[in-house]
């Protein structure tokens, strides 16, 4: 557990002792410097051990990630969407939203009672993001189910926080409302990932082989979502 902190040169090091600690450490992550050390030890002696230490610790500081930023709920905010931006405004007004998709950034007007509350913000914003994305995702699966010769039996939008679509034994596809913050190209592998599960419900070589038959960026789309979709998911 945190006991206190200690004050070094303008930086404050969190004190953190254990029961079953028999030695002094100093850890850094995300951007907070750690000393960690058995129960009795004082605090004058953990001290003069993190400033033995300054040299490193002050390096680890420098080298060490920045807290990731999640997209803000705010005015001008602009989020990703499908490869482009897709820039907020909330304003008072009969609830209703308006998507500007000639503006420069897209352009999202969200109308409601009271645009200061964030929670009203979060629902009026969830709540036409899950239907375009159902909208889009519904004509793109349409599109690839042409040519692979299968249709699911139902989809839907949920949440997700590990995955991108699911596909089951009767044919349901779920995707994840987060796919609008790819780019389109990418969410066509999802698509097509999904609905060739409707024909092989596993992830054999047979299965990869039509993947790739039907989409063939597969390898560069499953690139970008190593690379980079742990991020979105995250900040979103």
């Amino acid at each position: 557990m945190t006991e206190s902190c200690l004050q070094i040169d303008g930086h404050q090091l969190q004190v953190k002792r254990h029961a079953r600690r028999t030695r002094l450490a100093i850890r850094v992550r995300a951007q907070q410097v750690e000393v960690l050390a058995p129960p009795r030890v004082s605090l004058k002696l953990l001290e003069k051990f993190a400033r033995q230490h300054q040299a490193w610790w002050l390096q680890a500081l420098q080298t060490a990630p920045q807290p990731l930023q999640k997209y803000a709920l705010t005015n001008g905010a602009a989020w990703p969407f499908l490869g482009d931006r897709l820039q907020l405004q909330f304003v008072q007004g009969k609830p209703q939203v308006h998507f500007d998709q000639q503006a420069d950034n897209r352009l999202l007007i969200c109308q409601l009672a009271r645009p200061e509350n964030e929670n009203s913000r979060r629902r009026v914003l969830q709540k036409w993001w899950y239907q375009y994305a159902l909208d889009y995702l519904a004509e793109r699966t349409q599109r690839f189910a042409q040519n692979l010769g299968r249709q699911p039996s139902q989809i839907t939008i949920k949440s997700f926080s590990g995955r991108w679509g699911s596909c089951d034994g009767r044919g349901r596809i779920q995707f994840n409302w987060k796919l609008l913050a790819l780019p389109d190209w990418v969410v066509d592998y999802v698509v097509v990932h999904e609905l060739c599960h409707l024909v092989h419900l596993n992830h054999s070589s047979a299965f990869w082989q039509l993947v790739e038959q039907h989409y063939p960026r597969t390898r560069e789309a499953k690139l970008w979502l190593k690379q980079h979709g742990h991020l979105v998911i995250a900040q979103l």
